[in-house]
């Protein structure tokens, strides 16, 4: 009876909004380019600009390790969802969480390039730096909460989209699906 209680107050204190993927959107007004990097580079980014923020949440590095793949996949999917194109070659894999196949390789290749200051955000496209803070900004907001930066994954179009085996199709056909479906629009400062 206790954990139906627990589940109930839950639920009664969720906003849907704070799930929401166009609840910051970018600014029309900028001249966008479009880029394509590599998973390590994202990766290296994310880290970047964590480490950057200072923050003071206690989180140990292996909590921090288990929260790059959601959050690079929400990157992933805004980068989609506002470019209509695809931002990294990753083939994402959703059983339980989204996840992809070389992304240990990739953290300990993102690890070094962090450790030797071989990353530098004004090298990357202001596209992608604000769908980094995006990602960064629901992470705080969700008080570096794992299970809830993977509810957003989960919450996701292509979560839903993905096949019997797990794969997501392809990211920017369902960004162009879901943009048709719910009226997806942009306008609003990320």
């Amino acid at each position: 009876m206790l954990i139906i209680k627990k589940i109930l107050e839950q639920i009664k204190n969720f906003n849907m909004k704070d799930y929401s993927m166009d609840s910051h959107i970018l600014l029309k007004k900028e001249a966008w380019v479009i880029e394509h990097i590599s998973s390590v580079d994202l990766l290296s980014l994310i880290i970047h600009k964590y480490n950057q923020l200072n923050l003071k949440n206690n989180i140990s590095e292996t909590e921090f390790n288990n929260v790059l793949l959601p959050l690079m996949y929400i990157v992933e999917w805004k980068y989609a969802l506002e470019f209509e194109t695809k931002l990294t070659n990753i083939k994402w894999i959703n059983k339980d969480t989204m996840n992809y196949d070389n992304f240990n390789s990739d953290l300990e290749k993102s690890k070094n390039k962090v450790k030797n200051n071989f990353v530098d955000p004004k090298k990357f496209a202001n596209s992608i730096n604000k769908c980094v803070d995006f990602a960064l900004s629901k992470y705080i907001k969700f008080d570096f909460k794992y299970y809830k930066i993977c509810y957003l994954c989960s919450c996701t179009y292509p979560s839903f989209a993905s096949d019997p085996n797990g794969y997501v199709p392809n990211l920017v056909n369902l960004a162009k699906k879901y943009k048709k479906i719910y009226n997806y629009k942009k306008g609003i400062n990320l």
